[in-house]
C-alpha cells in the first residue's frame, strides 16, 4: 500500500513521475506477466513468460514506433498506390521498406505532394554537383 490510506503504491508512482514530468511509467505488477499488447483489450496477446531487459526493450521500442510511425506509414502507402494508379505503373519494386520505380521515373515528389509535404532541395556538393540518390 502507499504512505497514506487509500493510496496505492502505483498511485504514489504515477504521481512522482508526473511531478517530474515523466512520459511512461511501467507497472510490474498484474497481469504476471509480460505481453505484446494489452490482455484484457486483446484476448490474442502473446504472452512472454521470461524476458530478459533487452528484450523488453525492444518489444517497448517497436510498440512505441508503430504508435508513433504507423498511421503516417498507411497514408504513405496509400498515396504511393494512387500514384501508381494513376501513372499507370505495372510494376513497383520494393527496396528495404522504400518503393522505387525506373531512376527516370522518381515517384518520390509525387507521393509527397499526394501527403501535402515538401521536400526540402538537396544540399550541393563542393563543385556544384548535387548529391546523387541512390
Amino acid at each position: 500500500s502507499g504512505w497514506r490510506p487509500g493510496w496505492s503504491t502505483d498511485y504514489v508512482a504515477f504521481a512522482i513521475a508526473a511531478k517530474l514530468g515523466v512520459k511512461e511509467v511501467i507497472v510490474a505488477g498484474k497481469p504476471d506477466f509480460v505481453y505484446d499488447s494489452d490482455p484484457v483489450k486483446n484476448p490474442k496477446a502473446k504472452k512472454f513468460e521470461q524476458m530478459n531487459w533487452q528484450e523488453y526493450s525492444q518489444q517497448m521500442y517497436q510498440q512505441k514506433q508503430q504508435e508513433l510511425v504507423g498511421p503516417f506509414a498507411q497514408k504513405a502507402v496509400d498515396a504511393l498506390r494512387k500514384v501508381i494508379e494513376e501513372e499507370k505503373y505495372t510494376h513497383v519494386f520494393k527496396s528495404d521498406t522504400f518503393y522505387d520505380a525506373p531512376k527516370t521515373d522518381d515517384l518520390i515528389p509525387k507521393v509527397a505532394k499526394k501527403l501535402g509535404v515538401t521536400i526540402p532541395a538537396q544540399p550541393q556538393q563542393p563543385g556544384g554537383g548535387g548529391i546523387p540518390r541512390n
